[in-house]
């Protein structure tokens, strides 16, 4: 349909992106559940870059857009063809998030008039936990590895370990959790009514 068009694909480390999924409960409750998602985009990478359409792809890191702006703009710029401006750096007064975004996605995209923080940069090594990044590397380890990220836990040996972790989090961990799942999911729902209906009154009176 679009014979000249141009795709940029944005990766970011997989751990960051398990971590934000969870937090946004985008994909699913599980931490290895938002991981799978991050694998599925890099397979659809390496899978799209070996077929005719690799010379209209490019493969942009966001770790490196947020640390090197300018440099990785300007390269983005030359494989579509457009001039860099400088005014590419610094978009945040001309967002108008109420007109550019659904409401229904607003949720998603609170941060698109701030600047980019270089904190948002390998975020797990910070707020993941060591259970956390070990069941990540469990699942996104050789991935990682392939797309040059370092990991915590490289050793080969922890190989029977990582193959023990995706065997209980694929089979026993759901049937584990599910009635506290199912609790904590009637209490918000709970919550949110008797939040909801509080406020009704209160704006009443």
């Amino acid at each position: 349909m679009f014979p000249d068009s141009r795709f940029i694909h944005l990766i970011r480390d997989g751990r960051d992106v398990a971590k934000s999924f969870q937090a946004t409960d985008w994909v699913g409750w599980w931490l290895h559940e938002n991981a799978q998602e991050w694998i599925r985009a890099v397979e659809c990478h390496w899978r799209w870059i070996r077929s005719e359409m690799r010379d209209r792809i490019l493969l942009v890191r966001y770790e490196e857009l947020v640390l090197e702006t300018e440099a990785t703009l300007r390269e983005v710029c030359r494989f579509i063809g457009e001039e860099f401006e400088p005014q590419m750096l610094s978009w945040e007064s001309r967002v108008d998030v109420d007109q550019m975004v659904p409401p229904r996605e607003a949720k998603y995209h609170q941060k698109l008039k701030q600047r980019i923080d270089p904190e948002a940069v390998s975020r797990w090594k910070r707020e993941m936990r060591a259970r956390q990044i070990f069941v990540a590397e469990a699942f996104m380890g050789p991935q990682l590895t392939r797309m040059g990220y370092e990991r915590r836990y490289a050793s080969p040996l922890w190989l029977p370990a990582f193959a023990l972790t995706r065997g209980f989090y694929r089979t026993l961990k759901p049937t584990f959790e599910l009635p506290t799942r199912v609790a904590a999911f009637l209490r918000k729902r709970f919550w949110v009514r008797r939040g909801s209906t509080g406020c009704a009154d209160s704006s009443s009176k």
